[in-house]
This record gives structure tokens, C-alpha cells and sequence, in this order.
């Protein structure tokens, strides 16, 4: 007798449906929008000791109304649309470099005219501005010597405006020396300052190329010169600053990537044969090029020092650039991206003994020490001519906190609170890089790349952490920023280039046209 087997009820599977990811970009845009609006809406609540106007976290007020120039950006955001990226595919490594500066003035000029042609001079005219005591330097040979007897003391005459207390005698000077060059005027200043924030674009993509190699440089390309931080380009003296301290970290950075590696030998034609025997054609990277590449790039930091206080932390940067600059066979070899051999499992004790060899090798520090020489070689000069540059800082940081010493009601330091700058600050870094940056932050993989926005970010930090920096960053800001925007070369460009480049364009036209900023 058989018994059939039980009958096996048969369950219908049903297929597999693609699960949806969320782009990667997504996160770090919903997370800076929401710092954003937090930002704002607890400066609505604390408004009356803010001192910023209505536009938290940046400082500015709500248009009333849009004039017939509002069609200037608008159109020229549809022209950087269409044409720039085919420009930045085809043209030339050099030409392209060039054509990024005139791209990225062109960009400032257009936002700036929402507001007709005053809209490039108005952030410069009011009285607080360095233009406004140009006039009072009769005698530029005693102008360090007493300048910073009118930093706080009005018992030596009348204290310098606002800008020109809170920064080092070089920032007042620029506009001075101008002026004695017979380009006195705010149109001449302005134009000054414009330049000088275009011309940071080439030394940034610079940077980028050199850590990041061929093909980030030009992915970079395509969002630096359109960058939003184009708003306060034009203008502000603090784009000038923004192009003096890109142009000394891309000389430091270049000159320790020509330095000869230990061993080198230099054979005919400049070609350069490596210690493992490989042999390198060009001749770029004889020693004494490299030197005077970093003699060059000291040069323009110490400058710097006497632009704005807060460009001392730029020695974080700059450090950084020379340390970890990668040598020409590495970038041959990896595509800009850390040494294969990095992933290579090794010992504690090892792998700090290896850093510590190829990184503070004497041939690699030597642009570092060349540098800071040259720093302080400024430092010195300018205290024989009668200016004491850390004295002129703590006189700058009592003006910031307390005012002159005089009869005058609390400084608007004194009403902002600590705390919420502390958020309100990235905040506003946040709009000025815009979308684009703020993607790639879901892109970060590991390459050199990273150093530079890295040690930005970490001056950032010193800044906020200082508290001396409350508002007012999106301008203060500015030269660091400059040095976070490669990371817009993570970007996966095929997929997404084109719609995270409308948005970045959007992104500044939108501000431009419904916000009414102070510079």
C-alpha cells in the first residue's frame, strides 16, 4: 500500500523590483539647506542684535523691486549654460586657464549688475570702506610708522574707518598706491578688486590639475569660474585678498612639486633620472626654478599678513600644499591619487617611519623654508619702517571687540552671540560655494585632492573658533572658500555636469535677483 507524498504548496516569488538609491549628492544638500534655515530662522528671532539686515545667515536685505537689469545675469547664466562647457572640453590647458579668469569676471560683472552699473562701486563708497580714508595718507613714507596710532586712539586724531582699523596698513595701502598712480575713484577700485578674485580662478584650477591631475583640473573647470562666491567677487576688497593668497599657494605648491627627489640625477635636454633609474623628459624640475617659484610664493603670503589678519591661517594651507605635493612620477604614475603603495598593509612604527621620510625629507620642506624666509623677510621689513605687525593685530582685535577709546555705545561684536555664529558661519560658507561643492561632498573618495579643501576647512575653523570672524563671512570667507571649490572635480561630471551646473548658475541668479547684499 503507497501513499502519495504531500502536495507542496508553490509560492509565487514576485520579481524583484530595482531598488531606487538616492544620488549620493543628496545628503550633503539636504543637510547644508537645513543648517541654511536653521540659520535664518533663528536670526529672525534674535534679528535686533544681529546686525546683518534681513537675509540671515548672510548679510544683505530682501529686494523691493527688480529693474530692467535683472535680464543681465539671466542671460548671462544661459550663456555659461550653453557655452562653457564646450569651451572647457576643447580648448587648450593654457588658453582655458585664461579664458577661466575672463570667464569668472565676466560672471561677477553680470550678478553685480542686477543693480545697473552702481552695483559694481556702491559696496565700496560708504564710509566704513577702505576708499573713504584714502584721502587722509599724505605722507606714505611715515604711513606705517603711524598707522596704527589711529587704529583705536582718537587721542592721535581721528581713528580709521571700520575696514581699514580691523585690517593691517597693506589693505588701506593697495587703494593709495592706486590712487597715486592716477586711478583714484571707486570705478578704479572696483575694477581692482574684480581682477584680482578673477585671477584666483587659474591659480585654483592650477592646484586642482596639479592633485588632482588632467582630467580633474578640467572638471573643476567647469564649476570654479561660476562659482556663487562670484556675488561678493564684485565687490569687495576681500576677492583682491582671495587672488594674492591662490596666487602664493599655487607658487609654493608647483615649486615643491619640481624639486629634484633625493638621488635625482639631471642629464642632457633637463630630463632627470629618477633613483630607481627611470628617466624623465622636461626640464621643469631644476632646482633652482623650483626656488625661486617658492621664493615667489613667500613672497605673496607674507603679503597677505599685511591684506588681512586673518590670513595668517593660511599657513595652514600652505603648509599643506608643500608637504604633501605630489612629486611628477607619482602624478604620471597615479592619476594624481595617493601612491599604490599607501594602501599597502604595514606596521604602525613602519608607516610612520616612511611618512616621516618622504614627507619631511629636506628636498621636499626646502619651498616651506624658502617661503616662510620670505615671510618673514616682510615681517621684518615692515617692522623696520616702523609697523609691529602682532601689535597692529591686538590693537585690531580690540578695535573689533570694544571700539574706540572713546565714549561710544556696545559694537555690534559685542551684541552678536557666540553661539550662533557657530552655525550660522558654516552656514553662510554654504551658500557661497554652492550646490556643486556641496555635492561632491558625497563623492569624497580618497586622492590627494583632498588636502587642499581640507586645510581650508581647518582655517575655517580657527576662524570661527577665534570669534572674531561674527557675520559678515561670506566676504571674510572668500579666499578660503576659493580653496574648497576643487572639490567640485569629485563630481561623476557624464551624469550629473549639466543639471548640478544649471543649479549652481540658478543658485547665484536666484540670490542675486531677490537679495539686496552689502557687498
Amino acid at each position: 500500500m503507497s501513499s502519495a507524498a504531500p502536495k507542496l504548496d508553490r509560492v509565487e516569488v514576485p520579481p524583484a523590483t530595482p531598488v531606487r538609491r538616492w544620488p549620493r549628492g543628496l545628503l550633503p544638500l539636504v543637510v547644508a539647506g537645513a543648517l541654511v534655515l536653521a540659520s535664518h530662522l533663528a536670526g529672525v528671532r534674535i534679528a535686533g542684535a544681529l546686525h546683518l539686515g534681513q537675509t540671515y545667515p548672510i548679510a544683505g536685505s530682501w529686494r523691493s523691486a527688480v529693474t530692467g537689469w535683472f535680464l543681465v545675469p539671466v542671460v548671462a547664466a544661459a550663456l555659461a549654460y550653453w557655452g562653457w562647457p564646450l569651451l572647457v572640453r576643447r580648448l587648450r590647458w593654457r588658453v582655458l586657464l585664461a579664458v577661466s579668469a575672463v570667464v569668472a569676471a565676466g560672471w561677477s560683472v553680470a550678478l553685480a549688475l542686477v543693480d545697473g552699473p552702481k552695483g559694481l562701486t556702491a559696496p565700496l563708497a560708504p564710509y566704513q570702506q577702505y576708499p573713504h580714508d584714502v584721502s587722509r595718507v599724505t605722507d606714505l613714507g611715515s604711513y606705517l610708522a603711524t598707522f596704527a596710532g589711529h587704529v583705536v586712539d582718537p587721542a592721535n586724531g581721528p581713528v580709521w574707518a571700520v575696514h581699514v582699523g580691523g585690517h593691517p596698513p597693506g589693505a588701506l595701502g593697495v587703494f593709495v598706491l592706486l590712487d597715486r598712480l592716477g586711478l583714484g575713484g571707486l570705478g578704479w577700485a572696483a575694477a581692482l578688486c574684480i581682477a584680482g578674485g578673477a585671477l584666483a580662478v587659474p591659480s585654483v584650477l592650477v592646484l586642482t590639475r596639479l592633485y588632482g591631475g588632467a582630467g580633474a583640473g578640467r572638471r573643476a573647470a567647469l564649476f570654479v569660474p561660476l562659482a556663487p562666491a562670484a556675488l561678493w567677487i564684485a565687490t569687495s576688497a576681500d576677492a583682491l585678498f582671495a587672488g594674492v593668497a591662490a596666487a602664493g599657494l599655487c607658487a609654493l605648491a608647483v615649486a615643491g612639486a619640481r624639486r629634484r627627489p633625493p638621488g635625482g640625477e639631471v642629464l642632457a635636454g633637463g630630463r632627470l633620472r629618477q633613483p630607481g633609474g627611470e628617466v624623465l623628459a622636461g626640464g621643469r624640475l631644476r632646482q633652482p626654478g623650483a626656488d625661486l617659484l617658492a621664493a615667489v610664493g613667500g613672497l605673496a603670503l607674507g603679503c597677505c599678513l599685511f591684506l588681512s589678519y586673518g590670513l595668517s591661517l593660511l599657513v595652514l594651507p600652505a603648509v599643506a600644499v608643500v608637504l604633501f605635493a605630489p612629486r611628477r612620477a607619482d602624478r604620471r604614475a597615479a592619476g594624481g591619487r595617493l601612491s599604490p603603495d599607501s594602501d599597502r598593509p604595514a606596521g604602525g612604527r613602519r608607516l610612520l617611519a616612511r611618512w616621516a621620510r618622504e614627507t619631511l625629507s629636506p628636498q621636499r620642506i626646502r619651498p616651506l623654508l624658502i617661503g616662510a624666509a620670505m615671510v618673514l623677510a616682510v615681517l621684518v621689513a615692515a617692522r623696520l619702517a616702523g609697523f609691529d605687525w602682532w601689535h597692529g593685530l591686538s590693537l585690531a582685535a580690540e578695535r573689533t571687540r570694544t571700539g574706540a577709546r572713546s565714549a561710544h555705545p556696545p559694537t555690534v561684536w559685542q551684541d552678536r552671540p557666540t553661539w550662533y555664529f557657530l552655525f550660522a558661519n558654516p552656514a553662510a560658507l554654504a551658500v557661497l560655494l554652492g550646490p556643486a561643492a556641496i555635492a561632491a561632498l558625497g563623492f569624497l573618495r580618497r586622492s590627494r585632492l583632498l588636502v587642499l579643501p581640507a586645510a581650508a576647512a581647518l582655517a575655517v575653523l580657527g576662524a570661527v573658533l577665534s570669534d572674531l570672524s561674527k557675520g559678515e563671512v561670506e566676504r571674510i570667507y572668500l579666499p578660503f572658500a576659493l580653496l574648497m571649490l576643487p572639490l567640485t572635480a569629485m563630481l561623476p561630471i557624464r551624469r550629473y555636469g549639466r543639471l548640478l551646473l544649471a543649479v549652481q548658475l540658478g543658485w547665484a541668479v536666484l540670490i542675486a535677483l531677490t537679495i539686496e547684499t552689502w557687498w
